[in-house]
This record gives C-alpha cells, sequence and structure tokens, in this order.
C-alpha cells in the first residue's frame, strides 16, 4: 500500500448510539499491524495512569495480549476488539 499522509479512513461512531459532539475530532489507530500506533498507546498509558489507572492496565494488558498473539500467530484477543465492528 503506498504510504499517505493524513486522511479520512475510519468512521467514527458511539458504541452506545449517542451522536457525537459536532465539534470533536478523533484519531483513530490499528494497534494490531502498526508499531507506531502501539507505541503511542504506551506514551498514552504512562500520560493518563494517574489519572485512570484502570485504563492504563486495561490498555497495557491489551497490548501484552496483541504481542503474546503476534509471536504465536494467533488472532487478536478479545479484549483488542471490543466495541469493533468489520473489518480494517
Amino acid at each position: 500500500m503506498e504510504k499517505q499522509g493524513l486522511y479520512g479512513k475510519y468512521v467514527v461512531r458511539k458504541a452506545n448510539g449517542e451522536p457525537l459532539d459536532a465539534n470533536a475530532v478523533y484519531f483513530t489507530l490499528r494497534i494490531d499491524t502498526d508499531a507506531h500506533a502501539r507505541r503511542a498507546v504506551r506514551v498514552y498509558i504512562e500520560s493518563c495512569r494517574g489519572e485512570n489507572p484502570e485504563l492504563a492496565d486495561d490498555l497495557e494488558r491489551m497490548l501484552e495480549e496483541l504481542e503474546t498473539c503476534a509471536l504465536e500467530s494467533c488472532a487478536a484477543p478479545e479484549s483488542a476488539r471490543d466495541g469493533v465492528e468489520g473489518e480494517g
């Protein structure tokens, strides 16, 4: 695939069906195939740990499961696909 700059690749919606804030800006990363995205998640983990340790722990666990899965050539763990529909 040709490398591209920033472009709209994903459609974002709330899992509970509520409308999105019309002024919100979202940036979606695919962490199972993109090493840079996983690095971004690691930085986010450290950034949010003091304010939301449960989220930090959940994200850390998800990355560990993805990395273990990659070593064993298995499908992405369910925790890494929560709330995801369709194919990326």
